[in-house]
């Protein structure tokens, strides 16, 4: 008999098993479960048959009446169809319950399963971007010395103004990344953003030049949520620190999702690649019931 549960500590076994098989290995779905299983405003569920796990999958709020679905899996050893479907609908119809304004999810391009699978159940893509990702071996460090006293703090009103004002989440259409999950850019996250990550700033005459904000993401690597800058070489000092940065913090990579324009060939030439290919970071978002209208 198949049912749907919430999922405790004690299902970590078979969700680790499930994930050795994706990725080759490398799925981030082990370095977050335990936090996870312990969120708030979270429904991290798997679908069981007797005490079998079958799959598993998680709706996040984001405030707002904004959701993210994400981490959805099927046990590929199991010769058994329609997994994902089941706990997609489970997870849809907790958010329409929850008065879900928007809910949107994240893939990579190839991802070709879970993409047919979510435009079928009334998911559409809204934008396409590329994710770019530079390793710890690869830091430039020819890149322009700096000087501590370069960078200063900045207070949450002038950071939200230069956020909102700039040229960076205006080409991101008012969204901001933190790896795969995107937010809207709403002064509630902004405030979320301003005191969960690490930000450098260059400021001349009391004014923000330039600004470069960064997270840890689900693999424990630094993820740059907002870049913007005046000139090259205020941009290439404020890579300079997020590497050393990374260094200090012992991380692997430093990534950044860009839309596809100049900004894309800028981060090429900082040392910054695609794993595959640009335009791979695909958004998409719910459509498929009026209560989401």
């Amino acid at each position: 008999m198949e049912y749907i549960r919430k999922l405790t500590k004690d299902d970590k076994e078979q969700v680790l098993s499930i994930c050795d098989s994706i990725w080759d290995g490398e799925d981030y779905i082990p370095a977050i479960f335990d936090e996870w299983i312990t969120a708030s405003n979270s429904y991290f569920v798997g679908l069981f048959e007797d005490n079998k796990l079958l799959g598993f999958g998680r709706l996040a709020s984001h405030g707002n009446g904004n959701f993210w679905l994400e981490g959805l899996r099927k046990n590929h050893s199991l010769k058994i169809k329609g997994v994902g479907k089941k706990i997609a609908d489970y997870l849809i119809k907790i958010a329409i319950e929850k008065e879900c304004k928007s809910l949107k999810f994240s893939t990579y391009f190839n991802n070709v399963e879970s993409i047919s699978l979510n435009e079928k159940i009334g998911f559409s893509k809204i934008k396409q971007w590329s994710y770019l990702e530079i390793q710890k071996e690869d830091f430039e460090i020819s890149l322009p010395n700096f000087r501590d006293e370069d960078f200063q703090h900045v207070e949450f009103e002038d950071f939200s103004n230069f956020i909102i004002s700039s040229r960076f989440l205006a080409e991101m259409s008012n969204y901001l990344c933190e790896g795969w999950k995107v937010f809207d850019a709403t002064m509630e996250y902004l405030k979320s953003l301003y005191e969960n990550s690490t930000t450098f700033a260059i400021i001349r005459d009391n004014n923000i030049e330039s600004m470069i904000s960064t997270v840890i993401d689900n693999e424990k690597n630094i993820f740059i949520t907002f870049f913007d800058y005046k000139s090259k070489l205020q941009s290439q000092k404020l890579l300079k620190k997020v590497f050393v940065h990374a260094i200090q913090l012992d991380t692997k990579a430093v990534s950044i999702i860009v839309p596809n324009n100049t900004r894309v060939d800028f981060m090429h030439t900082q040392g910054f690649e695609s794993w595959e290919q640009s335009d791979d970071f695909l958004l998409f978002e719910y459509r498929g019931k009026d209560d989401f209208k």
